[in-house]
């Protein structure tokens, strides 16, 4: 089978394509999702092609040398398109296809092959979707503002249930449907050209390449083999970036928002460096020379251009040689910014300003402060000395080896038979912290409001983590509820699974064994999910 991909750089000025984000945090997530997503088909498949401009064959052929089998310059001035119909360039690829293939996005990751049964299909997608609140305002859209309306779309916006057919993977051995496909997509775009600024430029793209083609086929009796037979309800695919569960997954496919997720953006991170390394040091290199922003800090304060060999950064000597004395300013981060919360909450609660670390922990020290203030101070110099000592940690020069050992050993720990007879406990260097409030302002538009309701509401117990992130040099916050939560508190000193299984069942009301298969695959799921998390650490 042809396996095929579509690079297409858009409108992307030629003096800095290492720039392109395509929806990623930041252009390393990018460059490191294409080559992840070549590099595992290219376990599986002896023919991986790639369609794309010159600067696409320039960055992933060139200086990638990411190993496609053949690649095809089709994107050149010609292809005139909306720089936000990026669907377009993906369906110009399938019109050209003259014999079976797959096409994969390259945010797509599979570790397994696919089965004959989807290889030998008519018409393949990754998985059907329901009612996404996105389809059915485009199809409102369309039915409002364009001048020409296929016939197989007519009318679906007014239907009790919309569907589509993801295209992170799309293709099949019915090639004159896939070209009649082809055509109906790109007719409604060139007869509605007019009136494309009208809608949502960027939902349009799954209507041109995902409801059309659920309702084409549904319209000329072809009939699609999905690939994941479960359909997708949520937006974000939340059953669908489970990096955690690699390799016994169907596939990775983080769609839109997802390419924000820190759980994501780290996973996607410590995978390629585990399984592809060269290739990750590689895109960090290339990026940073680039003048990219990095949000992998500490590879600003490391000499990439000096790695020899992959292994030179896990030995302490030669990491300390790249390690530039510069990583000590970390230390003096701004002190609006590590004190933020608490500066807030004393202005807010006295309408009083603090300059400096000294005037804080003077003014904290006071009589009659309220336990809010005591409680936020207390959490936010926690994190200033854990980020203290992640500092020193790193000049120490052994920890980068340590953490990217951990990321192995949590990555083969499997439910194996004697899986139970493992030990786990907190990971060294963690804070776990028993609060009386919830001080998680990330998701707040408003903070007065969320200040009034910790001043008002009643104390309750959250417990919270204080744990190093080594690649981006940043202490991360966490706050735990339900299963987490059981398991941080029974695990403060060592314990075998067995044990910890036989503890946490005890909160639960249900009535059965710890032997039950769907109880111990909950706990190894959570076991696993903190380890990740830089919090636990199986033995």
């Amino acid at each position: 089978m042809k396996i095929i991909q579509t690079f297409w750089s858009g409108e992307i000025e030629p003096a800095s394509p290492f720039k392109i984000q395509a929806g990623w945090l930041s252009p390393e997530y990018n460059w490191m999702s294409w080559a992840l997503s070549c590099l595992l088909l290219t376990r599986h498949y002896d023919r991986v092609e790639l369609y794309t401009d010159e600067i696409g064959k320039k960055i992933l052929i060139d200086i990638l040398q990411l190993p496609y089998t053949d690649v095809h310059i089709i994107f050149d001035g010609s292809f005139n398109i909306h720089p936000k119909l990026f669907a377009l360039a993906k369906i110009k690829t399938y019109s050209l296809q003259e014999e079976p293939f797959i096409h994969i996005d390259g945010d797509l990751f599979l570790w397994r092959p696919f089965p004959d049964s989807l290889l030998n299909a008519e018409l393949i997608s990754s998985n059907l979707e329901v009612n996404l609140f996105f389809n059915k305002e485009i199809l409102e859209e369309m039915e409002q503002h364009f001048q020409t309306i296929p016939k197989h779309l007519k009318g679906v916006c007014h239907h009790e249930n919309i569907f589509s057919s993801n295209a992170g993977i799309i293709g099949g051995s019915n090639i004159s449907f896939i070209k009649h496909y082809c055509k109906e997509a790109f007719g409604l775009i060139e007869s509605n050209a007019e009136k494309l600024e009208l809608v949502k430029t960027g939902v349009l793209n799954c209507l041109i390449e995902q409801v059309s083609l659920f309702y084409l086929s549904k319209q000329e009796g072809v009939k699609i083999k999905y690939y994941i037979q479960k359909p997708v309800d949520h937006p974000l695919y939340q059953d669908h970036w489970r990096f955690a569960d690699v390799p016994d997954v169907e596939m990775i496919h983080p769609v839109a928002g997802c390419k924000k997720e820190l759980y994501v953006l780290d996973h996607l991170t410590e995978r390629l460096r585990l399984e592809f390394p060269e290739f990750y040091y590689k895109i960090l290199r290339l990026c940073k020379k680039e003048s990219s922003v990095l949000r992998s800090k500490l590879y600003t304060f490391l000499d990439l251009d000096n790695i020899k060999d992959k292994k030179d950064l896990q030995i302490p000597a030669r990491f300390l040689e790249m390690l530039d004395p510069k990583i000590s300013e970390m230390n003096k981060v701004d002190f609006e910014r590590l004190f933020e919360r608490t500066l807030l909450t004393i202005e807010h609660y006295f309408s009083q300003s603090i300059g400096n670390l000294v005037e804080l922990s003077s003014f904290v020290q006071k009589k009659g402060i309220p336990l809010q203030i005591k409680e936020v101070y207390d959490l936010e110099m926690q994190r200033k000395k854990l980020l203290q000592n992640l500092i020193k940690q790193i000049k120490k020069g052994k920890i980068y080896n340590t953490e990217r050992l951990h990321y192995k050993k949590t990555a083969n720990f499997f439910l194996e038979p004697n899986w139970i007879k493992k030990q786990v406990a907190h990971k060294k260097k963690i804070k776990v912290l028993d609060l009386g409030r919830n001080w998680d302002f990330q998701i707040e538009k408003n903070k007065t409001v969320k200040l009034n309701e910790i001043f008002t509401v009643k104390t309750d117990s959250h417990l919270v983590t204080l744990n190093y992130n080594l690649l981006n040099l940043e202490i991360q916050e966490t706050y735990h509820n339900g299963i987490d939560a059981l398991v941080m508190k029974c695990v403060k000193k060592p314990k075998t699974i067995l044990q910890l299984l036989v503890e946490i069942r005890e909160f639960f009301e249900d009535d059965f064994s710890v032997d039950n298969p769907e109880y111990q695959r909950l706990v190894f799921d959570t076991i696993k999910r903190l380890s990740f998390a830089n919090l636990l650490a199986i033995h």
